[in-house]
Parts: C-alpha cells; structure tokens; sequence
C-alpha cells in the first residue's frame, strides 16, 4: 500500500525512495501503477531525476578543478612534521586532564585522606595532657579545612572528632 497525501496522489516520500531506487515490494508496485495514470505524480518523480542529474554535472564540473593529489600531499607534510611527545609531556598533559576533568573524584579525596593523616598522626604523637583534658586544633588541607577535637577519658581512653570543611 502507498502512502497518499490529501489530494489521492503518492506521497514525495515514497516518490523519493522510488527516485532513489528504496521502494520495494507491493509498495514499490503501487507507485508505479500509480504513476501510469497520474501525470502530476509522474512530472514530480521526472523533476526530481532531472534535479539529481544537475547536482552531480555541478559537482563533477567543481571537482574537476581541485587538486586532490596536492592536497593529500599537504596534508601527509603535516602528519610527518608533528613529533611525538616526550613521556614526560605525555604524562604532563594526561594529569592534567585528569585533574581538571576528575575533580569531583580526587577533590573530596584528597580531603579525607588529609583528614585521616592528621586524625593518625593525632594520635600517634605522644600525649602531655592531663587525664581528663581536651584539645581542639584548626587543621588546613588544600582544598578546605577542618577541626581536630580529642578528649582524654578518666580512664585513658581517648576520643577525636575530625571535622572538614571543604
């Protein structure tokens, strides 16, 4: 079955796949019985080959001047001139890619492993405090800062909070 628009006649888009060799089957069928007994449609399917075969002369015609083989050249001069990058430059460009376009990742994480080296170090440095002191230190990391808190216990436990501020 055809399409058809609102005056009976073939759709332009099945004229177009009929012009382009797309139609097949009974439809394929359909528009060619259809176009035995409607000259619209045939001068419509007749202005669209006549269309097509202007396009490729103005496209032969403009390509017949361009030089391909001198382009092609030019363009191989270009590749065989750029050098490969050293694996230092490699590597420089690649981290910061990484940095830049990573930086909801190691931004975040790069905080929370400052914060638990100080938290760490916090608590591996020997203590001077009384039993039962607290301490409160103002920390920096680069991307924020935070707050360390530790309580010593009574009975010589210690507590610490660590606080961070991105």
């Amino acid at each position: 079955m055809t399409m058809t628009n609102a005056n009976g006649h073939t759709s332009d888009l099945d004229l177009e796949l009929l012009h382009d060799g797309e139609l097949e089957g009974s439809r394929k069928r359909a528009v060619e019985a259809h176009l035995q007994s409607c000259s619209d449609c045939a001068k419509k399917l007749e202005s669209m080959g006549k269309l097509s075969r202007m396009i490729a002369v103005a496209a032969e015609e403009r390509s017949a001047n361009l030089e391909f083989d001198r382009f092609l050249s030019k363009v191989r001069q270009g590749i065989e001139k750029e050098r490969t990058p050293s694996p230092a430059e490699a590597l420089g460009v690649w981290l910061q890619e990484f940095f830049s376009f990573q930086k909801w990742i190691w931004v975040p994480s790069a905080a929370a492993a400052a914060a638990a080296l100080v938290a760490v170090l916090w608590f591996a440095l020997p203590s001077t405090q009384a039993a039962g002191s607290s301490q409160v230190a103002s920390v920096s990391f680069a991307s924020g800062s935070g707050i360390v808190f530790q309580m010593e216990e009574n009975d010589g436990s210690t507590t610490a909070v660590v606080w961070v501020n991105e």
